[in-house]
């Protein structure tokens, strides 16, 4: 019989010893085959000083994690949370006062408290996650308002013929669900699409293993475009959030949940973008640009870490800025709503009414923020031909960083749509040597230029001034 039968979660140990001594501070028990009990949870648990098979096992979230040399594997009672509900009927896994999962997760966390290395999730195909991260998706279990369905859950995202399958693992065991798949049509490259079904899944799991108010699945999901993945059942949508439906239909005797959407198709942004750039819901344009830069530099090692909206001036729409970080300190910080808008002056046949601005820095301050803020609304209210993604730049002023220039440079043009180029251009202090030869140069000449100059992001985020202490 393999360990996935046996067990419903283990936790991987780099010795024998630490194992022993992890079983003994949190069962209170001899080291052996033991039915035991933790809180409200009745477990068999079992202790083992050899490594964990690894015939079964999906390292791919944790890459070359070792497995170590011993386990305490558990199985959560005599029945699988899907024979208890069919059985007894729902329950609450969540529960402040003894609910199953929020016992298993402070159970868990206590072996990882002593010691532990690795959760290994025997009902969720055999699933891997390294004890950082599934710290990282418990959160604060003490919190009843917490309620972390998704560290129990592995989520997989595959391509088919035509589109894409995404899909979870762990439910029927661990909550008494069915599993949920999303199916929908797209382009291999099609951001968008693949994010949404993605979206669907975990929003269905969210709502199915960690609402106590949803006895059966509905019939459809209407998922809020902005929903991301957290430690708490998902939010209804509010009155002005742009949702997509799934359609819903249980199959493979109850165990598994398969959701259909039958409108992205007519609403996907591109389509929307290209007929008419103020069709796009702010919502759904933000949320399709973040994907999008998310995809492009996450081959740069950054990671999408803030997001503030900013009511604008008087008459003009709202702005959002987006903050990609690395380890190595550089920011990306990017305008996500100027693009939507048409600039008053920008030209059509030069494809320059439509922009976003980004801004390479080394630290993310207040005044960075400012700077790009101001000069995203000058892009919406200037009447220079072509508006500001037609400008060389600003030459040095008492009112720059540290007395520099800015040139307006441009990057590769944002995807949304397959019509309609969206512009993204780049802030970038230069010295008032540099801004004035820059403006000398023709098109190829400045690529050339910047190639010498700004080669990396690491060189542009330098020629921003470091925050002064205050």
């Amino acid at each position: 019989m393999s360990v996935h039968q046996l067990f419903d979660v283990s936790v991987l140990f780099a010795t024998g010893a630490a194992a022993t001594r992890a079983y003994q501070a949190v069962f209170g028990a001899t080291p052996e085959n033991a039915k035991v009990t933790f809180g409200a949870l009745n477990v068999l648990s079992t202790l083992s000083t050899t490594p964990m098979p690894a015939e079964g096992l999906d390292l791919r979230l944790e890459g070359a994690l070792p497995l170590g040399e011993a386990y305490i594997g558990v199985k959560l009672g005599l029945l699988d949370a899907f024979t208890g509900r069919r059985t007894f009927g729902p329950s609450d896994a969540f529960a402040a006062n003894g609910g199953r999962m929020r016992e298993a997760s402070r159970l868990v966390l206590a072996l990882l408290d002593h010691g532990g290395h690795a959760v290994v999730l025997h009902k969720a195909a055999g699933t891997v996650k390294s004890a950082g991260r599934f710290r990282d998706q418990l959160r604060d279990v003490s919190n009843p308002e917490v309620r972390p369905f998704a560290a129990w859950l592995d989520f997989l995202a595959s391509a088919e013929a035509d589109g894409f399958q995404c899909r979870s693992y762990g439910l029927p065991h661990y909550f008494g669900r069915p599993n949920v798949s999303a199916v929908a049509s797209g382009a291999s490259d099609d951001t968008f699409t693949l994010e949404r079904t993605m979206q669907a899944v975990q929003f269905a799991c969210g709502r199915l293993a960690a609402d106590p108010t949803l006895d059966e699945p509905p019939a459809a999901f209407e998922v809020p475009v902005a929903y991301r993945l957290g430690a708490r059942s998902p939010s209804l949508p509010g009155a002005h959030d742009s949702t997509y439906r799934w359609d819903a239909a249980t199959d493979d005797d109850g165990l598994m949940l398969t959701l259909r959407c039958a409108e992205l198709p007519a609403r996907h942004p591109a389509r929307l973008w290209d007929a008419n750039p103020a069709q796009v819901p702010l919502d759904v344009y933000r949320r399709a640009l973040e994907e999008l830069l998310q995809r492009r530099y996450a081959g740069d090692g950054f990671q999408g870490t803030d997001g503030l909206l900013y009511e604008a001036r008087e008459g003009l729409p709202p702005i959002a800025l987006e903050v990609f970080t690395r380890d190595d300190g550089v920011v990306l910080i990017t305008t996500v709503g100027t693009g939507r808008s048409r600039a008053p002056a920008g030209l059509v046949e030069y494809a320059t009414e439509h922009a976003e601005f980004l801004v390479v820095a080394r630290a993310d301050t207040p005044a960075t923020r400012t700077a790009l803020l101001n000069l995203a609304e000058l892009s919406l209210i200037t009447t220079a031909r072509g508006g500001l993604k037609d400008f060389d730049g600003f030459p040095p002023s008492p009112n720059g960083p540290n007395g520099l220039g800015l040139i307006i440079a441009p990057m590769n043009d944002l995807p949304l749509g397959s019509a309609r180029p969206l512009a993204y251009r780049l802030f970038m202090p230069v010295t008032a040597v540099e801004y004035v030869n820059y403006r000398t140069l023709d098109v190829e000449a400045r690529r050339a230029w910047f190639a010498a100059n700004a080669p990396s992001f690491a060189a542009i985020a330098s020629r921003w001034p470091l925050p002064t202490a205050a």
